[in-house]
């Protein structure tokens, strides 16, 4: 039990997965989703502290691996975080590098790890439950 169950059932937990307070406020923009030829994927986006004082955001990345009536995913998967310490007013730039584990699923008919074809959503965000940008690539 825990995000990915609570996002596949509807329910909405007091606390979602990442939750925390913060005494500023940050924007997340300019999400780059780029295929590279080794079977990765750069997820860059831009992050601002919009508040009158530092602080520091944990950024999430989640991907949505398609699904299939036959092998159900849940709607997100956490992939990735980075703590970024911003002054009041800063931006940073945030990279994250998915490799073919972070886009694959256990097979259980093949007992291997299976990258699914098909549209993969990226998300970006401060929690489980605050999705900022987001985005799709597709894996052939």
């Amino acid at each position: 039990v825990g995000y990915r169950h609570y996002d596949a059932h509807g329910i909405q937990p007091l606390f979602a997965f990442g939750h925390g307070l913060s005494y500023t406020s940050f924007d997340y923009e300019n999400l780059v989703i780029t295929p590279n030829d080794d079977q990765t994927i750069n997820v860059d986006f831009d992050l601002t502290n919009t508040g009158d004082r530092s602080g520091a955001e944990i950024a999430q990345l989640y991907i949505g691996i398609p699904a299939t009536d036959d092998v159900p995913q849940p709607p997100k998967q956490l992939k990735g975080f980075q703590k970024v310490q911003l002054d009041a007013g800063a931006t940073g730039h945030v990279h994250f590098v998915l490799d073919q584990r972070a886009l694959s699923y256990w097979d259980t008919t093949s007992h291997a790890w299976t990258v699914a074809a098909g549209t993969y959503q990226i998300m970006v965000g401060s929690s489980s439950r605050d999705i900022r940008l987001t985005g799709a690539t597709i894996q052939p």
